[in-house]
């Protein structure tokens, strides 16, 4: 058993499905980092048939991953002492997360999403209360672990990155590291600095282009950008095109083996847990590549981050048919 601490947000989602009758997408492929725009009539009233509840928040749903595929992990995030933030605790409680290094919060309310998901397409646009976790301290003596997952961080995000940093060099502690896209556009070089220490990165293909603050969305200039900045792995995942894997010395890519998602909503956290749940042990490059295509795939099933996670046994079953390629 290994010992993970996921570093990040914890909150409650909201979700409400829409068909393409009650809203309108406009085609923006002229923007590379916002392709696609969602609109509605303004002053209007949608009523909605059905809504669902899940927990949500990078740390909260990779932690919930990482446990479901037999992994020792910590949610390190900050709710509030209200009902919301009993409600998650309590549920990550159930899924085997360990959340004694959760932090409550006597002012501040657990954040809430809420999560408008387009049901022809299954992508979705988030709204986003952040409360308690705007308030997060990242403790130097809580970071006791053989990993950390630190995903976006909010409120004062710098400062919690270097205590991470310094733990990560001083305890010899190994990086994952997913960050945010307010963070990226808050200090892309921050992020640079963080990507250096990383032992995997995990971006999208929008959040990639936005770090190496390039024009272009060439997976081989995206790879060699991020590459060189030491990391050890990039994964870039690319929704329903797949995702992208390179060590330095290969590059490898899997097909998404979802093409029609009911929901992305933490799919990306999905697919980073199974990645992770594999290389934490030792299997390779490919198999790490599968495991986080495959949980990815299956949690995009659903409504929620966490509905879909695989379990070991079924994660199993699942891979035998994805292919991985070379590129």
């Amino acid at each position: 058993m290994f010992k993970i601490i996921c570093v990040g947000s914890g909150a409650k989602d909201i979700f409400f499905p829409l068909s393409q009758s009650e809203i309108k997408i406009i085609d923006n492929s002229s923007n590379v980092t916002a392709q696609k725009l969602m609109a509605f009539e303004y002053g209007a009233k949608y009523r909605i048939n059905d809504r669902y509840e899940a927990p949500g928040g990078c740390a909260a749903n990779a932690s919930q991953g990482l446990a479901r595929l037999g992994l020792d992990v910590f949610c390190y995030c900050r709710i509030g002492k209200d009902a919301d933030g009993k409600w998650l605790e309590e549920t990550l409680e159930k899924e085997n997360v360990k959340t004694k290094l959760i932090q409550h919060d006597q002012e501040f309310r657990t954040d809430l999403s809420c999560i408008l998901v387009n049901k022809d397409e299954g992508d979705r646009t988030i709204f986003y209360n952040r409360d308690a976790n705007e308030k997060l301290e990242v403790k130097f003596e809580d970071l006791e672990a053989n990993w950390i997952f630190a995903s976006a961080l909010n409120g004062n995000w710098e400062k919690n990155l270097d205590i991470i940093l310094q733990a990560v060099k001083t305890k010899k502690i190994k990086l994952a590291y997913n960050p945010g896209q307010e963070n990226i556009k808050d200090n892309a070089e921050k992020i640079k600095e963080v990507i250096a220490q990383a032992e995997i990165l995990f971006v999208n293909r929008d959040e990639a282009v936005e770090i190496v603050n390039k024009n272009s969305d060439d997976i081989n200039l995206l790879f060699s950008s991020l590459f060189s900045s030491g990391v050890r792995i990039v994964v870039i995942t690319d929704g329903k095109n797949g995702a992208y894997v390179t060590d330095g010395r290969r590059k490898i890519f899997a097909e998404a083996q979802v093409k029609k998602a009911v929901d992305t909503t933490g799919g990306g956290d999905a697919f980073s847990s199974g990645f992770m749940a594999a290389y934490i042990q030792g299997k390779s490059l490919e198999e790490c590549l599968r495991w986080g295509t495959a949980n990815g795939g299956s949690s995009v099933k659903f409504y929620g981050g966490v509905k879909g996670l695989l379990h070991k046994n079924e994660i199993e079953r699942e891979i035998e048919n994805i292919e991985v390629k070379n590129i």
